[in-house]
């Protein structure tokens, strides 16, 4: 959500689905070097593949990155229209692979339909 994009990589659902399974995600993309170190340590510890070692919710709200980032910046600041163009293309994108994913695993669609479009 930071970025925009997801560290998943992969062409088609199958693709990014199994790097999900696998733990597999960097952080290539140009887009992520806006992105702070912090940050992205923090995603990785969300991200843990092993749930044993995987930080918890209440872990992570007490992370570094999450006690600086509240207090160097203004938390109540609007976001940019960039920001708001990646944040709503990333939700529409993963949206569609959720529904390609359940789709193939014959979920019913039109149950889908409801809770994702």
């Amino acid at each position: 959500m930071l970025s925009g994009y997801s560290p998943f990589e992969g062409q088609k659902s199958q693709e990014i689905f199994e790097e999900v399974k696998k733990g597999d995600f960097d952080f290539d993309k140009p887009i992520w070097n806006t992105i702070s170190h912090s940050a992205k340590k923090l995603i990785k510890k969300m991200m843990e593949y092993d749930p044993a070692k995987r930080i918890s919710a209440e872990e992570a709200l007490h992370d570094h990155w999450f006690t600086e980032h509240i207090k160097t910046r203004n938390v109540n600041k609007p976001l940019t229209s960039d920001v708001l163009q990646r944040l709503h293309s990333f939700r529409v994108r993963n949206k569609r692979r959720i529904f390609l994913i359940r789709n193939r695993q014959g979920i019913n669609s039109k149950r889908l339909c409801g809770c994702i479009w």
